[in-house]
């Protein structure tokens, strides 16, 4: 039950995420689990994802917690399968919150900016227009916000479980990637070694 719980709340998000990894629509004759598959998700994406995933965890254990239930086995599961201990764990969360907290911050600049430019250009007008160099610096922030908290976590961590939480991660979105997007049909290579 808790499986399938937190595969409901994975799969959209890494759906998600495996289609911003792919930054386009699958070429003809392959399916987007496939694209994804050949596209490497960046470690900015996979970090951004796990942070703001800790803190859906974090909510829906506090719901439960609300409802008479124990939320602990939520609000730990990443950290125990992850083979965190407490203090460890601790260390994960605060950075991910914090880092999660600057994102939001940086969306809230970049809304107030869109909402500018739009202004500045009425009747959709912004369409045809070339973004300002202001907007476009606003994603190389949100890199650089993501790679100083992924150094924070390694420093405080330490380099030995940082790696382990790191090859964790990887695994896990793998997975999670792989159930958002079903099974996947057999390359013509399967296919044609399947008759032989």
């Amino acid at each position: 039950m808790l499986l399938a719980l937190i595969m409901s709340l994975v799969s959209p998000c890494a759906s998600a995420i495996g289609q911003t990894a792919q930054g386009q629509d699958a070429p003809q004759g392959q399916s987007q689990g496939q694209t994804a598959a050949a596209q490497p998700i960046s470690a900015e994406t996979r970090y951004q994802f796990f942070f703001m995933h800790l803190a859906t965890l974090e909510k829906v254990a506090d719901e439960l917690d609300k409802k008479g239930k124990d939320g602990n086995l939520m609000r730990g599961y990443e950290a125990h399968a992850a083979g965190l201990n407490q203090a460890e764990e601790a260390v994960m969360k605060r950075i991910a919150f914090d880092c999660n907290q600057a994102l939001a911050e940086l969306d809230q600049k970049r809304a107030q900016m869109v909402q500018a430019f739009r202004a500045q250009h009425p009747d959709k007008e912004y369409f045809h227009t070339p973004l300002p160099p202001e907007m476009k610096q606003l994603q190389q922030e949100k890199i650089t916000i993501i790679q100083s908290h992924m150094e924070e976590l390694k420093s405080d961590l330490g380099a030995d479980m940082f790696q382990k939480l790191d090859a964790y991660m990887q695994q896990r979105m793998a997975s999670a990637i792989s159930v958002a997007n079903g099974p996947q049909a057999p390359t013509t290579q399967e296919s044609s070694g399947a008759k032989q």
